[in-house]
């Protein structure tokens, strides 16, 4: 922590894409990470994340994509800081194998192998929808940038363009901070008539306190103007499948990164609502256009957002917020933001340290 002070103007910059490619044939975008709480395997919490699986014409950008920031100068070989040495794939490789050899009896790997046994080897994906699809993504060199970059240069500015909701927008991200413009962006939308409804981690859901400070005191403005706001639980207790990943499930913190827009527009990837993504990270992500595929997106998303899953906001006659869900199938109605203690502190120095512009 100490040796990082001096270079502290560059702690929130960072390559945030998430992105799979092989053979440039098949991809993979969205907000998952290489880890074990990523796929149900960690402890004590799992993130409940979205993929889009996509091929065609869109793998050309994509490979694009990623050969421009293999060949970028910010990216240096591992053998510039490390000697590596040539026989360190096999033994990697060797502890793997017996790594998996020692937890194949798991209640992890069964329960992965009863969700796939009925599954054909030969068929990537059980249903495909078809639509036009176009990647989008940040310049490899933003992080290096003196200051924020134009909006326009961003993958951010590149949405802003695409994207002017007519019906409907639905956003869905694990780290929600609006900040004022972007409030009163989606008050003037709600104000017109189109219906906005954003879905988030509540605090004693975030895994960031920090970040959910930054984004509570925008609450009332949004939901005095129309949007819908719903947090997700984190008080949900497990169901006994570890590798459910619908939104909620298992006591999972949402980490989903989407937009889905008027009847057909759906974008998938790695950038969340807040001014790290837009003006820090790099990220990319695929905006698709296919009315079936946004229509499982919402059904999937109206899960999450139903009341045993999550935390309908509400404001009283004096402005308020209460918080609305179900328990046991009762209803209940909190007046006092639910999370821990710690948790409540976190949020505080948020806004106290006025920490949005960097988180």
């Amino acid at each position: 922590m100490l040796a990082s002070l001096p270079v502290a103007g560059r702690q929130h910059r960072r390559m945030h894409n998430k992105l799979w490619l092989a053979d440039n044939a098949v991809g993979i975008v969205g907000g998952r990470n290489l880890g074990d709480e990523y796929y149900s395997a960690g402890s004590p919490r799992n993130f409940a994340d979205l993929d889009l699986l996509v091929m065609g014409p869109v793998m050309a950008p994509l490979s694009r994509s990623f050969d421009l920031y293999w060949n970028h100068g910010l990216a240096q070989p591992i053998g510039r800081y490390r000697q590596a040495d040539p026989d360190a794939w096999r033994v990697l490789r060797n502890r793997l194998a017996a790594w998996l050899e020692a937890r194949s009896d798991s209640t992890y790997f069964a329960a992965l192998r009863e969700r796939y046994e009925n599954r054909s080897r030969s068929r990537l994906a059980d249903s495909l929808h078809w639509g036009e699809a176009e990647a989008l993504w940040d310049p490899p060199g933003k992080p290096a940038r003196r200051g924020r970059p134009p909006l326009a240069e961003t993958m951010a500015g590149q949405l802003v363009r695409r994207l002017a909701p007519e019906s409907r927008l639905l956003l869905v991200s694990a780290y929600f901070v609006p900040t004022s413009a972007g409030s009163r962006r989606l008050q003037a939308m709600a104000e017109a008539g189109i219906e906005v409804t954003v879905v988030t981690n509540s605090l004693e859901a975030s895994d960031v306190p920090l970040v959910h400070g930054a984004y509570a005191p925008y609450r009332a403005g949004l939901l005095e103007s129309g949007v819908a706001l719903f947090e997700l639980r984190g008080d949900l207790a497990a169901d006994g499948d570890p590798h459910d990943e619908r939104v909620g499930s298992s006591g999972s913190v949402l980490h989903i990164k989407a937009l889905g827009v008027d009847r057909d527009r759906l974008f998938v990837g790695s950038a969340n609502a807040d001014p790290r993504s837009v003006w820090w990270n790099t990220e990319v992500g695929v905006l698709a256009v296919s009315e079936p595929l946004l229509d499982d997106f919402m059904a999937f998303v109206a899960e999450g957002a139903s009341p045993q899953q999550s935390y309908a906001l509400e404001l009283d006659v004096r402005g308020r917020l209460h918080w609305l869900t179900l328990i046991d199938g009762r209803p209940v109605h909190l007046d006092r933001e639910p999370g821990s203690a710690g948790a409540r502190l976190l949020a505080w120095l948020s806004g106290l340290l006025g920490l949005e512009p960097w988180l």
